[in-house]
């Protein structure tokens, strides 16, 4: 058996890279699912506890953040690009039908690089992939790949040996989707942003609920998984809805250029015929003006059903 030499992803905690590997290929501790809110300092959690298998259950009809890393195995810096693609179990061995599943990440990209990865070095996607689960009946699996100069390693097409091509590819990886309909929200959205003031400004994100049921027992939060320019998260974490005109938000430096993909979920006990949800993005001298200014987003509930999402 020969030991692995580039970007690596394991096929289970005990995989220490030696070739081809053997036993089951579904259970990867470096495809991580986190659920509907990213984390923050994702990078150095993740490098931290490559020991663990530390991913979550998958929430049925909201955006999920999932995260890929990978160890350099091999005595010089590497570098590659991750893709990550959803499929149905049993299609697996039908690689013709994981391009139109491949994921996206917060800033809509279909792959992620990584650079410059010295040896025995953790590499983390800091922009996380996105993927909603529809309600869907049957087993899932994510799918991990990592092309690198000396392992450019193509996906066979149409078909392939799905477990074979895993033991012998140490740039790929597989884990089972665990599904879970717990604190799943009644409505998902989700807001392209472009930032484009010039050099980096302190932005205000706010969030309006209007005629929502506003006795506490409805909720909102927003975030994105593309970090500020102070390395933090974006977000608004779960608050319970208390006023039929109800108005938090969160403030970050952004910088010109920023893009990414706003998600916003509404746990709602019954959606009320016209309410809706505004999503503002003000420069914080503005900030006091919110609401007199255009949303750069809106969503009336009559247009969204529960459980769908708004892209």
């Amino acid at each position: 058996m020969a030991q692995y030499n580039d970007l690596y992803l394991r096929c289970s905690l005990t995989d220490q890279g030696s070739m081809p590997r053997q036993g089951a290929q579904d259970h990867s501790p470096d495809i991580i699912p986190w659920g509907l809110a990213p984390v923050p300092n994702a990078e150095r959690f993740f490098r931290e506890n490559y020991g663990q298998d530390v991913g979550r259950e998958v929430v049925n009809g909201g955006a999920n953040y999932i995260y890929v890393r990978a160890k350099n195995l091999g005595t010089t810096a590497a570098g590659g690009v991750v893709t990550l693609y959803w499929s149905k179990r049993e299609l697996l061995n039908y690689s013709s039908t994981w391009e139109p599943n491949k994921l996206r990440t917060s800033t809509g990209a279909d792959s992620v690089k990584l650079s410059d990865v010295a040896p025995g070095e953790i590499a983390v996607t800091r922009d996380p992939f996105l993927w909603t689960a529809q309600n869907p009946g049957g087993a899932y699996t994510f799918i991990a790949r990592i092309a690198t100069e000396r392992h450019p390693d193509p996906i066979p097409t149409p078909t392939l040996d799905f477990t074979a091509w895993c033991a012998n590819n140490g740039g790929s990886a597989s884990g089972n989707v665990r599904l879970t309909d717990a604190d799943a929200p009644q409505v998902s959205l989700q807001y392209g942003y472009d930032q484009s003031f010039g050099g980096t400004t302190t932005m205000v994100f706010v969030v309006q609920c209007i005629n929502c049921f506003g006795d506490g027992q409805s909720y909102i939060a927003f975030n994105t998984g593309t970090p500020a320019a102070d390395g933090s998260i974006v977000e608004l974490v779960k608050v319970p809805i208390t006023s039929d005109n109800f108005i938090r938000g969160t403030e970050a430096p952004i910088q010109d250029g920023w893009h990414t993909q706003f998600v916003i979920d509404v746990w709602d006990k019954a959606l009320n015929p016209g309410a809706s949800v505004r999503f503002f993005s003000v420069p914080v001298p503005d900030q006091q003006n919110v609401t007199a200014m255009k949303p750069v987003a809106e969503f009336i509930f009559k247009e969204v059903q529960a459980g769908e999402v708004s892209k």
